[in-house]
Parts: structure tokens; C-alpha cells; sequence
């Protein structure tokens, strides 16, 4: 009976801990570098810890991809990251005056991904895709760690109270 409260911590600590998404550019810095956040591209993902960043102020992760055909060849760029949902902006109050305010727009994305046609001479295709779970943007396999974390709770609660 000792082992139902380490189990229910360790399923709490999933389910409250900050998502964490793979990370990367389409790019090399200094073209794209963000807040001294890793500057690693795409071109070198490897699943690897050092492409994992934990996302305080967003509850989705994305991945673009971006096909441009140019000259007749394609070429394939991508890039992950957590998905910007912080809003800051101002807001005005007659005794304090103006003060700055943040705070993270949690429907600014669904699920799902989003394919944009591309114009003019050298077309370029892409996709943006949003989902909701830790690491679920490496692109080939489904994440299910969120799901995981809920089960593993309900079955801890459910062992707990039949005792």
C-alpha cells in the first residue's frame, strides 16, 4: 500500500511538469536566434536531448515543413519549436497608469495541421502542425505521454480507493 503514493506523485509531476518540445531551425544563426535558445537546424535532428526545450509559456508544440521547388529540384526545410502563444502587450489603469501584460492564449491553436499553397516564382508549399503532448513534434510517431499521465492517475485513484 506504500507504493500507491509514489506512484500517484510520479503521475502527478507528468501531468503538472511544463511541456516539453524538439526544437530547431530552418537555418543557421545568426539568421535565426532567439533569446540565446540553441541555434541547432533541423537539417541536424536526431531525437537527441539536445534538441528538447521545455515550453513555460505554451501548451502546444508545432512543426513546419516548407517545400520549395526551385529550378526543378525540391527542397525540404523544417522547423520545431514551442508554439507562440504569449500574448504581452499593455494595458491602461486610471490609478497606476500603464503597465505591461502577459499571459499565455491557450486556444490560439488546435490539434491539427494547417497546409498553406505558396505563390509566385518559386512555389513553396508548407504545413504547420500543432499538437498538445511532450515531444509529439518529431514528425514520424504519436506521442501519447499526455494521455499516459491521465490513465496512469485514474488507475493509481482507482487501485487507492478499492482497497
Amino acid at each position: 500500500m506504500e507504493i500507491v503514493p509514489v506512484i500517484l506523485l510520479f503521475c502527478m509531476w507528468n501531468m503538472v511538469s511544463a511541456l516539453r518540445c524538439f526544437q530547431c531551425y530552418m537555418v543557421e544563426k545568426p539568421y535565426y536566434f532567439q533569446d540565446g535558445l540553441s541555434s541547432l537546424t533541423c537539417n541536424d535532428f536526431d531525437y537527441s536531448n539536445k534538441f528538447i526545450v521545455e515550453c513555460p509559456s505554451s501548451t502546444f508544440c508545432y512543426k513546419r515543413t516548407a517545400r520549395t521547388h526551385f529550378y526543378g529540384k525540391e527542397f525540404i526545410r523544417e522547423a520545431r519549436g514551442c508554439a507562440p502563444q504569449e500574448y504581452v502587450g499593455q494595458k491602461y489603469d486610471d490609478f497606476l497608469g500603464f503597465s505591461e501584460e502577459r499571459y499565455v492564449v491557450k486556444d490560439a491553436y488546435k490539434s491539427e495541421c494547417v497546409a498553406r499553397e505558396g505563390f509566385g516564382l518559386r512555389l513553396t508549399e508548407s504545413a504547420d502542425c500543432f499538437c498538445n503532448s511532450d515531444l509529439c513534434n518529431s514528425g514520424d510517431q504519436l506521442k501519447i505521454s499526455s494521455i499516459y499521465s491521465y490513465l496512469c492517475f485514474v488507475v493509481v485513484l482507482c487501485r487507492w480507493f478499492s482497497f
